[in-house]
């Protein structure tokens, strides 16, 4: 059976922060149609109308499934062609300094969906999370918060009797410590870099972000595991959502990030589940 996976950053932050939510929401809901995901991972719904607006917009895309039924805890939503078994919300336990509102994440009440997905070859687990901003890029002050956000995830997913896909912004480049401690405690697969589709998702040029002097970056992923009978292999990995929407919305772009699709195969595993975390993981997250 053969899973389409997509996540996006819509930037739904109220005004005057967050720019042209009406028109940049009717444009990811046309965009998302024409996609046509089976599953979709959305982060920051924060602002109450934009999010109403996008409750409106999934189920005509073809996703009627939406977890939860109402509010967007953390700024998260999950949209789904497929049934949800189950679901959860779990708050990240280090998620910022609330003495320092104007950074927003401690307020914003970050965490994790965890929700089971039924597909007709069996269930999946699935995962949508928002890990913690880098705000200043030379001095990172929260990596400390990220990497024991990192740790939080670890716990939670250390049952491996399922095939799991884990996608969102996770606020991590591919070289940095808390990418390395991610994917060593929980024998996570970048499903773009099996690929060899390392794609930029923050890009400089995008007319929404202020910040053009700093570099590309790739921080909003989509992670695979096998499970103990059933493994995930990675069709296709494209970055999706990162040109201007049609001229008819009347807006440059559809959000600050760009999003990541992934087509996986759902599959007999091909070998065990993953074996215990690595130690230089485990050290690193310790340190």
């Amino acid at each position: 059976m053969r899973l389409r996976v997509v996540t996006l950053n819509v930037w739904g932050l109220a005004a005057p922060i967050g720019r042209d939510l009406a028109a940049r929401g009717a444009a990811i809901g046309a965009e998302l149609a024409r996609l046509a995901p089976d599953v979709v991972a959305l982060q920051e719904v924060w602002a109450d109308g934009f999010e109403a607006q996008l409750r409106r917009l999934l189920p005509a895309a073809g996703l009627a499934n939406l977890w939860p039924e109402r509010g967007a805890p953390g700024g998260l939503l999950v949209a789904s062609r497929l049934p949800i078994g189950s679901g959860r919300f779990e708050r990240f336990a280090a998620r910022g300094l609330p003495q320092r509102f104007w950074h927003g994440d401690w307020w914003g009440e970050k965490g994790f969906l965890d929700l089971e997905l039924e597909t007709e070859s069996g269930p999946i687990r699935f995962l949508n999370t928002h890990l913690h901003a880098r705000y200043d890029p030379i001095h990172d002050e929260y990596r400390p918060h990220r990497m024991a956000q990192v740790v939080q995830l670890a716990a939670a997913l250390r049952s491996r009797a399922l095939p799991l896909v884990a996608a969102g912004d996770f606020n991590v480049r591919d070289k940095d410590a808390e990418y390395a401690a991610l994917v060593g405690l929980t024998n996570l697969s970048d499903a773009a870099a099996t690929r060899g589709r390392r794609d930029a998702t923050v890009l400089r040029d995008n007319p929404y972000r202020c910040a053009g002097h700093l570099p590309d970056e790739r921080i909003d992923y989509a992670f695979t595991r096998a499970g103990a009978e059933d493994g995930l292999e990675v069709a296709d990995v494209r970055r999706v959502l990162d040109d201007a929407p049609p001229a008819t919305h009347g807006v440059p772009a559809f959000s600050d990030h760009a999003g990541v699709a992934a087509e996986l195969q759902l599959a007999l595993a091909r070998e065990a589940a993953p074996g215990p975390a690595a130690t230089e993981a485990a050290t690193s997250a310790r340190r």
